[in-house]
């Protein structure tokens, strides 16, 4: 079904200067181009994962032939023999179960899939796609997070280790287990050079270098969640955005929040001296609006707030001593009877 090649992407909640706020996703995804991955990262993943990828229609005969013999001697479905088509077919439309039923419709799709898409419409495809440890899905996510730059800046070696780290993301992560994602990056890096797509002494040169990674550092939105929600709320009033259409499409979302005073807020509220009262559990909500513009700027919704809990900015309570100063006090000091020493 076409549907099925609409990737699910990461909604992201940014200020007016840029400030990432908040992100909503089913799969945490970044899209990217095939135009604007590096050929020497393509070649690494074709190089270790498919490197007759070029050539087959779908299927690689002699790997599948190879799977069979093997798979007979021991009984049992063992070997993959997956091409990057197939690992793609199955990714899109199938299970992860080892049964001769799934890798027949495996092939069947692989070959439909040859039939009708490009190699470069695949490997983009496919690159946006594959999983990549720690909840990173696409060759951009990962790239962002393990090395915190975009795909289109990776180096061979950097390109190398995520094309290695995907047979095995927990196995091979490179945060979680150094050394067997070192190996396996200069397996790639072999294999690439196998391959006729790095000369030996390029080969040689990555293989010295170590991971290099620059892990982005994880960000927490706590603070931000009470006007998140809010925000996602008035996206389902206001134009008809469900909360799956923010997890899956990929909206970008720019916000009035100022950061700062939204932390400043969320700490205040976190503080028992703010909060005297009779009673445990005392809460309270907090809105700070812009006068000129009338932009939220700020927005509490209780003094835990965690996105999806009660959103205190919504309940409507008497306001009860709070609207003295307004409609008692203010009054008062515009006559001459009053004064602020009264």
């Amino acid at each position: 079904k076409d549907e099925d090649f609409v990737l699910n992407q990461t909604t992201m909640f940014e200020t007016v200067d840029g400030e990432i706020v908040g992100e909503l996703y089913e799969q945490k995804r970044q899209l990217i181009s095939i135009e604007e991955i590096p050929n020497h990262v393509i070649e690494a993943f074709v190089a270790i994962e498919d490197h007759r990828f070029f050539d087959h229609a779908g299927i690689d005969a002699r790997s599948v032939l190879r799977a069979i013999y093997r798979d007979v001697l021991s009984f049992s479905k063992v070997e993959g023999a997956s091409t990057i088509t197939q690992q793609m077919a199955k990714n899109l439309f199938l299970t992860h179960e080892k049964t001769w039923m799934r890798k027949t419709k495996e092939v069947m799709a692989a070959i439909y899939l040859e039939r009708h898409y490009s190699k470069y419409e695949l490997l983009e495809l496919y690159l946006n796609t594959i999983y990549f440890g720690h909840g990173l899905y696409g060759i951009e996510t990962a790239a962002q997070f393990y090395f915190s730059k975009g795909a289109e800046a990776l180096t061979i070696s950097e390109g190398a280790l995520l094309a290695g780290l995907i047979k095995a993301p927990t196995n091979y992560s490179p945060i979680d287990h150094p050394d067997k994602a070192l190996s396996r990056r200069n397996l790639v890096l072999e294999a690439m050079a196998d391959q006729g797509f790095l000369k030996k002494e390029t080969q040689l040169r990555e293989q010295r270098k170590t991971l290099g990674l620059q892990v982005a550092e994880s960000k927490d939105y706590t603070a931000y969640d009470s006007f998140i929600d809010l925000v996602i709320r008035e996206a389902e009033d206001k134009y008809q955005l469900s909360p799956e259409s923010l997890r899956r499409d990929g909206y970008r979302i720019i916000v009035t929040m100022d950061p700062e005073i939204q932390k400043l807020a969320y700490e205040a509220f976190r503080e028992d001296d703010y909060f005297p009262g009779n009673g445990e559990g005392v809460e309270g909500a907090f809105v700070l609006m812009d006068e000129e513009t009338g932009a939220i700027r700020s927005a509490i919704g209780g003094r835990s707030y965690k996105r999806g809990d009660l959103n205190r900015v919504h309940v409507q309570r008497q306001p009860g001593s709070t609207m003295k100063p307004i409609a008692v006090y203010g009054p008062a000091m515009m006559s001459e009877q009053y004064h602020p020493y009264s």
